[in-house]
């Protein structure tokens, strides 16, 4: 979310602070087909959590939709740089912003 956060805000100033966006989805992508890859998860479980900035509060449950999840979020962020790429900004920011607002409902209320 950050991220996309900082790409729109930052792209009002610097049109190049879209390759956050490619680069983003080239992360969740990668995370999706090669776990062991995943940035966030390599994050989480590496720094924040050792070093107590985070909890853990497990939940069993099936990894499945969020691996689906993070793929569509990945999807979305490609075609989005792609749109980019072919100069237009507008529906690149709205498949990328769909992608924030998605990713904060499942942060704020564990959709």
């Amino acid at each position: 979310m950050l991220t996309i956060l900082v790409a729109f805000l930052l792209g009002a100033l610097w049109p190049g602070a879209t390759i956050l966006i490619p680069v983003l989805a080239a992360v969740l992508l990668l995370g999706t087909f090669v776990p062991e890859a995943a940035l966030f998860k390599q994050v989480y479980a590496r720094l924040l959590r050792p070093a107590g900035l985070v909890r853990a509060q497990p939940v069993a449950e099936s990894p499945k939709p969020h691996n689906f999840a993070q793929l569509l979020g990945g999807i979305f962020l490609a075609l989005s740089s792609l749109v980019f790429f072919f100069s237009v900004p507008l529906i690149g920011w709205a498949l990328a912003l769909i992608v924030l607002a998605l990713a904060a409902l499942n942060l704020f209320f564990g959709f």
